[in-house]
């Protein structure tokens, strides 16, 4: 692919990696070793990885769509947010409680927290940071351009925010049922089914 800024090129030391996270310009991963590696445009800062991230401690990492702002999850709950800081989404709220996923879109950061509820920062284009209330079992969350999306533990995908453009990605399939993990593009979504 593209590798204007190196970001289709790993470090040659990056070593085994457990998880990561991928947009336009850049890539976060975490090693087995558990440290958190960038690659990939450094306009925002992005390389500049919070030293509160010591190694072994990060457990989920996001990458915003194209904006340049990356998200990780420490395993004490706590939220850090980096990178290109307009609209506040690299300001999680000073009340954030411990969160058990991240997310990240284009303009806005997401959490899943503990109590399965979601929070949101940043611009709330065409509702994108609007989470939904009315459910309280979600796990997994993700974010693209304008709009959102996240995963319940009975396996139910829900979106919110943008339902313009290319795929509708409002619209989930009324017959998709036992999902295990969801992604998302610009406009644009993915789901893996445990079957």
């Amino acid at each position: 692919g593209r590798n204007s800024w190196g970001e289709s090129t790993p470090p040659a030391d990056l070593g085994v990696v457990t998880r990561f996270a991928s947009a336009a310009s850049g890539n976060l991963a975490i090693t087995a070793e558990g440290s958190v590696r960038y690659w990939g445009s450094i306009f925002n800062n992005e390389h500049l990885i919070p030293s509160e991230l010591s190694q072994g401690q990060v457990t989920r990492v996001a990458v915003g769509k194209y904006a340049g702002h990356l998200v990780a999850l420490r395993n004490d709950g706590k939220v850090f947010c980096w990178g290109n800081s307009s609209n506040g989404k690299t300001t999680p709220p000073a009340d954030l409680p411990s969160a058990v996923d991240v997310g990240a879109g284009q303009e806005h950061s997401l959490a899943v927290l503990s109590d399965g509820t979601i929070r949101c920062w940043g611009a709330n284009t065409n509702g994108a940071c609007t989470p939904l209330t009315d459910v309280t079992d979600f796990f997994s969350v993700t974010g693209g351009v304008a709009w959102s999306m996240a995963l319940r533990q009975n396996g139910q995908v829900r979106t919110w925010g943008s339902n313009t453009g290319p795929g509708q990605v409002m619209r989930v399939p009324a017959d998709l049922s036992g999902v295990i993990q969801v992604a998302a593009g610009w406009t644009h979504a993915v789901a893996l089914k445990s079957d």
